[in-house]
């Protein structure tokens, strides 16, 4: 007896989907690409969209042995890449955020002159510029201190450097540092803000006790 050969994985796909491929093409945004007329801005947007969703499932895709996803995927089939061009070369040309852009940039220029005197307290930025505008100390020999607590925490354990990078080592400084002012604060209000912090780096994947550690070594500093 002659078995029938089975139905590629992408045709059973193809099958399944031509009805939600039917009226996904009869949504106003693709019948505008369909006919020239969807506008760059529109068009672009599409392109970011698509970019977080190659980069999220493509990520996890890399980190995959089981062999019924090794049969299907491959690194060359990655279209993360491409978006990426595709956007470079596109971003000059929109107008909105070229705009966006420089209102953003005169935003800055307001905030950096005249000099707030009262403001350099909180300019966390210095640490490190994602860490947004927390307050760290004033005291040069006590945001020392915090650094340094950070980076013996961050050499006791490799599991930092290996998750996390070097964006990971701003990110210690600046924590360090703002886990340094609690100490003008009551025991209670120290808890709630410590606890808030372990709930945040643990859903970025960093157990409770190494942040446990981390204000130990503030503390001893």
């Amino acid at each position: 007896m002659i078995l029938a050969s089975p139905t590629p994985v992408m045709e059973q796909l193809g099958d399944a989907t031509r009805d939600l491929h039917a009226q996904l093409e009869a949504l106003p945004f693709v019948v505008a690409l369909l006919e020239g007329r969807l506008p760059l801005e529109s068009y672009v947007g599409q392109l970011r969209a698509l970019a977080i969703l190659h980069g999220v499932l493509e990520r996890a895709l890399t980190g995959l042995t089981h062999p019924a996803i090794k049969a299907v995927w491959e690194e060359g089939m990655k279209r993360l890449p491409l978006l990426e061009n595709d956007l470079a070369y596109f971003q000059p040309r929109s107008k909105g955020d070229a705009c966006e852009a420089f209102e953003g940039l005169a935003r800055v220029f307001r905030a950096l002159y005249p000099v707030n005197q009262e403001a350099l307290r909180t300019l966390v930025t210095s640490l490190n510029p994602e860490a947004g505008s927390h307050p760290i100390p004033s005291d040069p020999r006590e945001l020392q201190a915090a650094v340094r607590a950070g980076e013996r925490c961050w050499q006791r354990f490799p599991y930092f450097s290996q998750r996390y990078g070097h964006r990971g080592e701003k990110f210690t400084s600046s924590d360090s540092a703002w886990l340094v002012t609690l100490v003008e604060y009551d025991q209670a209000r120290v808890h709630q803000q410590v606890a808030w912090l372990g709930q945040v780096l643990a859903a970025r994947g960093m157990p409770r006790l190494l942040l446990e550690t981390h204000w130990s070594c503030c503390t001893r500093n």
